[in-house]
Protein backbone atom coordinates (compact mmCIF):
# COMPACT_ATOMS: atom_id res chain seq x y z
CA UNK A 1 0.00 0.00 0.00
CA UNK A 2 1.32 3.11 -0.98
CA UNK A 3 1.40 6.53 1.00
CA UNK A 4 -0.68 9.08 0.06
CA UNK A 5 0.39 12.52 0.40
CA UNK A 6 -1.48 15.98 -0.38
CA UNK A 7 1.24 18.56 -1.87
CA UNK A 8 0.01 21.89 -0.95
CA UNK A 9 2.54 24.40 -3.79
CA UNK A 10 1.46 27.12 -5.05
CA UNK A 11 4.59 27.24 -7.65
CA UNK A 12 3.27 24.75 -10.21
CA UNK A 13 6.83 24.09 -11.69
CA UNK A 14 7.70 23.60 -8.31
CA UNK A 15 4.94 21.52 -7.20
CA UNK A 16 5.72 18.83 -10.40
CA UNK A 17 9.32 18.30 -9.26
CA UNK A 18 8.90 17.87 -5.59
CA UNK A 19 5.68 15.15 -7.11
CA UNK A 20 7.81 13.74 -9.52
CA UNK A 21 10.62 12.91 -6.64
CA UNK A 22 8.18 11.65 -4.45
CA UNK A 23 6.43 9.28 -7.16
CA UNK A 24 9.40 8.11 -8.15
CA UNK A 25 9.73 6.41 -4.34
CA UNK A 26 6.00 5.01 -4.97
CA UNK A 27 4.47 8.13 -2.90
CA UNK A 28 0.77 8.71 -4.88
CA UNK A 29 0.91 12.76 -4.74
CA UNK A 30 -1.67 15.24 -5.45
CA UNK A 31 -1.03 18.70 -5.98
CA UNK A 32 -3.24 21.82 -4.78
CA UNK A 33 -1.95 24.85 -5.83
CA UNK A 34 -3.45 27.06 -3.20
CA UNK A 35 -4.54 26.73 0.86
CA UNK A 36 -8.46 26.64 -0.24
CA UNK A 37 -7.46 23.64 -2.84
CA UNK A 38 -5.55 22.42 -0.24
CA UNK A 39 -8.61 22.05 2.12
CA UNK A 40 -10.94 21.18 0.07
CA UNK A 41 -8.95 18.37 -1.43
CA UNK A 42 -7.51 16.71 2.19
CA UNK A 43 -11.46 16.13 2.75
CA UNK A 44 -11.82 14.49 -0.39
CA UNK A 45 -8.67 12.63 -0.30
CA UNK A 46 -7.98 11.89 3.14
CA UNK A 47 -4.12 11.91 2.71
CA UNK A 48 -1.51 9.95 4.86
CA UNK A 49 0.46 13.08 5.01
CA UNK A 50 0.18 17.01 4.24
CA UNK A 51 3.02 18.78 2.63
CA UNK A 52 2.41 22.28 2.38
CA UNK A 53 3.99 25.80 1.72
CA UNK A 54 3.28 28.29 4.14
CA UNK A 55 2.80 31.39 1.87
CA UNK A 56 0.09 30.87 -0.59
CA UNK A 57 -2.78 33.05 -1.78
CA UNK A 58 -6.33 32.79 -0.44
CA UNK A 59 -5.14 30.92 2.36
CA UNK A 60 -2.00 30.22 3.88
CA UNK A 61 -0.39 26.97 4.96
CA UNK A 62 -0.44 27.68 8.69
CA UNK A 63 -4.29 29.13 8.59
CA UNK A 64 -4.76 25.55 6.25
CA UNK A 65 -3.35 23.96 8.99
CA UNK A 66 -5.27 25.06 11.79
CA UNK A 67 -8.78 24.26 9.77
CA UNK A 68 -7.46 20.99 9.09
CA UNK A 69 -6.79 20.54 12.91
CA UNK A 70 -10.54 21.37 13.41
CA UNK A 71 -11.63 17.83 12.03
CA UNK A 72 -8.23 15.62 12.45
CA UNK A 73 -5.83 16.05 15.35
CA UNK A 74 -3.59 12.81 13.82
CA UNK A 75 -2.40 13.17 10.20
CA UNK A 76 0.85 14.87 9.74
CA UNK A 77 1.35 18.14 8.19
CA UNK A 78 5.01 19.09 7.32
CA UNK A 79 5.61 22.50 5.89
CA UNK A 80 8.28 22.98 2.91
CA UNK A 81 8.90 26.77 2.53
CA UNK A 82 11.62 29.14 1.46
CA UNK A 83 10.72 31.53 4.43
Amino acid sequence: MSIKILLVEDEPALAMIIKDALEQRDFIVEIALDGNQGLESFHKMKPDIVVADIMMPKLDGFSMAQLIRRSDKSTPILFLSAK
